[in-house]
């Protein structure tokens, strides 16, 4: 994932930028897309693939601010992505950090 560290201290401006001028990753990448919803499901699917994957030693899928501390980002980039992703939600209503990440189908 290539990051472009410019944008604030620890490299994210917003959930678009996490992902900068990346070709698609041996797949076919929708033509109508911008680069920044493109970027943003990228970021979505890592998100994704970070809960499941802690849920195979956590028995849970974890939180927002447990994603943004991991995957080093605001928490508003992992609610934002997990708000755009097809198969990630929350039922929560709480303090954006202890929103608990679930998954549809998963």
């Amino acid at each position: 994932m290539t990051r472009d560290a410019e944008h604030t201290p620890n490299g994210y401006e917003d959930a678009a930028s996490v992902v900068v001028n990346q070709a698609p990753r041996g797949r076919m990448s929708n033509p109508f897309l911008s680069e920044e919803d493109r970027a943003l499901m990228d970021f979505a699917n890592e998100v994704q693939a970070w809960s499941l994957t802690r849920r195979k030693t956590h028995k849970s899928y974890g939180t927002f601010g447990q994603a943004a501390e991991a995957l080093n980002v605001p928490v508003e980039c992992v609610a934002e992505a997990v708000e755009q992703h097809y198969w990630m939600f929350t039922h929560d209503d709480g303090p954006l950090d202890e929103r608990e990440i679930d998954h549809d189908g998963e």
